[in-house]
């Protein structure tokens, strides 16, 4: 979803309707400029509350920390509920550290990127069509002769699901 069309959906969802904006993929996709910032949007729309984590640009997902930003009596609401001691001292310490490393994090962006081409090169090589992305996986059409090339897959160490006939 392009930054308009977030902006479009924002602009007739009822301010009393909370939008939650999961972007755990956000660091592989800000230097898009049609890629929307969820941190950017929520000071025109007071009910967008955005979720952000540390496990996938960074590179922490076994710490299992994130955040989430709202307005402080949506945080409250949440925080009544919440598990208490949820992120533990380490994870809150090494996220920390991670929003400091920025040259680990660009150095990951730019690995991930390298490897979405080259997993594209290789669909296309095999005939398969796959979508764009900008997270650190990528979706492909296996179709009719899923089993066949899946296979062909697997023999090319690239992981393998059966799927059902797309057609």
């Amino acid at each position: 979803m392009t930054r308009r069309e977030l902006t479009r959906f924002l602009n007739k969802v009822p301010p009393e309707v909370i939008v939650l904006l999961d972007q755990a993929y956000f660091e592989f996709a800000e230097h898009d400029p049609d890629f929307p910032d969820g941190l950017a949007l929520r000071e025109r729309f007071a009910n967008l509350v955005v979720t952000r984590t540390f496990s996938k640009g960074y590179g922490l997902a076994g710490l299992r920390i994130g955040y989430g930003v709202a307005r402080p009596e949506i945080i409250a609401d949440l925080d009544r509920v919440r598990s208490p001691f949820n992120a533990s001292r380490i994870a809150q310490i090494a996220a920390l550290a991670a929003l400091g490393d920025k040259a680990h994090l660009r150095k990951t962006v730019a690995n991930n990127r390298r490897g979405i081409a080259q997993f594209e090169k290789g669909f296309r090589a095999l005939g398969l069509k796959s979508w764009p992305t900008w997270a650190n996986f990528i979706l492909v059409q296996i179709g009719r002769n899923g089993p066949r090339r899946s296979m062909t897959c697997s023999s090319s160490a690239w992981s393998r699901a059966r799927w059902p006939d797309t057609g």
